[in-house]
């Protein structure tokens, strides 16, 4: 894309809790590149809902932090909506410059980049929610709470061991993520899985940034198209 991103993506902050990495990350992405992604998860809200959000002092720092670097206009900042934040941009929780969108294509000669959190598009179990989400998004903390409880979620189960169908549309999210790059000819970087990784197939790109929940294995760096992992 001609410029360096710093590709972050489900930062899931929540109150109770700071994201020292997510700082890190955001911190060095304003000293050196020219463009911070947040590919969506960005905030919690699913569990602990918009009101809980908005008046914990710990998401509210983070919240705070995003918008000053923002506004000091060193860094361009734009913000995916994931399944655990869905309509963020309508609430305005954040202000200009910080752009905040449900999916977005950038092109550039000869490729389109494609940011999204992946749910949509690769998530066979939750896809299927999207047109009814914003009707519903009252009741998913309780929605859920239920689901983990029958299915489990990634982040409890063992890499590499697949107790549970959630755990196998996870992994087939990296699959669906490639063929998107090659079928659209465009790169694409996405979450969701909460598994960092990089995939390039003769030339068609597709990166996932990981989880802040586990640090060291958080954040991209694109430089000229390409990916490569942030070291903490």
């Amino acid at each position: 894309m001609g410029q360096t991103i710093y590709h972050s993506t489900d930062v899931h902050q929540r109150p109770g809790v700071s994201r020292k990495v997510a700082y890190d990350f955001l911190e060095e992405a304003e000293a050196k590149a020219g463009i911070y992604v947040d590919t969506g998860d960005n905030f919690d809200a699913v569990r602990y809902g918009w009101g809980a959000i908005l008046g914990d002092d710990y998401c509210r720092k983070w919240r705070d932090r995003i918008q000053e670097v923002a506004d000091r206009g060193n860094l361009r900042i734009v913000l995916i909506e994931g399944n655990h934040d869905w309509g963020m941009g309508k609430r305005g929780i954040l202000k200009p410059p910080v752009e905040v969108y449900r999916s977005l294509s950038i092109p550039y000669w000869p490729l389109t980049y494609f940011l999204t959190h992946g749910w949509v598009e690769y998530d066979l179990s939750l896809g299927w929610l999207r047109p009814i989400y914003g009707k519903l998004f009252k009741h998913l903390p309780q929605f859920a709470w239920i689901y983990d409880k029958i299915f489990n979620s990634p982040s409890k189960l063992p890499k590499g061991d697949s107790p549970s169908p959630y755990w196998k549309f996870v992994i087939h999210m990296n699959a669906l993520a490639e063929l998107d790059s090659i079928e659209n000819n465009r790169v694409i970087l996405w979450g969701h899985s909460h598994n960092r990784g990089m995939a390039d197939i003769e030339g068609h790109i597709s990166g996932n940034a990981g989880t802040a929940l586990e640090p060291d294995k958080y954040g991209l760096i694109w430089k000229d198209g390409k990916p490569e992992k942030w070291q903490h």
